[in-house]
């Protein structure tokens, strides 16, 4: 069934229509199966704003679940946030051992959100003491709060 004991899955990613459209930016497709480790694959978009992500499997691995995020989002974050996914029924393999999945479209909301979860911040403050002295190898901890306080 499979051509050299292979199973493919692209998936095509379109950020065509996102008004802030950067090509330098790179976002992540992970597959989840159901049991397993998830794989994940970094997609690089063309300058008109189109890329896909191309997955191997060695068997035909059954229902999976793919999910597009930035590519600086981290595996602790990706189980408490929202995003955009796709499932793919375990049927699909049962034709062919390719599958195509129809391009998934990229919404400004997500791209300006996902912009949004990875800013970098720089502090450039030398901590001192009360004394005024520098207070070297003094721990630093910065907090990001975007919310309004009453």
């Amino acid at each position: 069934m499979a051509s050299g004991n292979r199973f493919l899955l692209e998936l095509a990613l379109d950020a065509s229509q996102v008004s802030n459209f950067n090509a330098a930016y790179q976002v992540k497709v992970v597959a989840y199966p159901k049991q397993g480790e998830a794989y994940e694959r970094i997609v690089n978009f063309s300058s008109a704003g189109r890329g896909s992500a191309l997955f191997s499997f060695s068997e035909a691995p059954g229902a999976l679940k793919l999910a597009v995020w930035p590519e600086a989002v981290s595996q602790s974050d990706q189980d408490n946030l929202r995003t955009i996914s796709f499932d793919v029924p375990a049927s699909s393999w049962q034709t062919s051992s390719e599958v195509k999945l129809p391009g998934i479209a990229i919404s400004d909301y997500f791209w300006d959100w996902w912009l949004h979860l990875t800013r970098n911040f720089g502090v450039e403050r030398e901590p001192v003491c009360a004394s005024g002295c520098p207070a070297l190898s003094s721990p630093i901890t910065v907090y990001d709060v975007d919310t309004m306080w009453q």
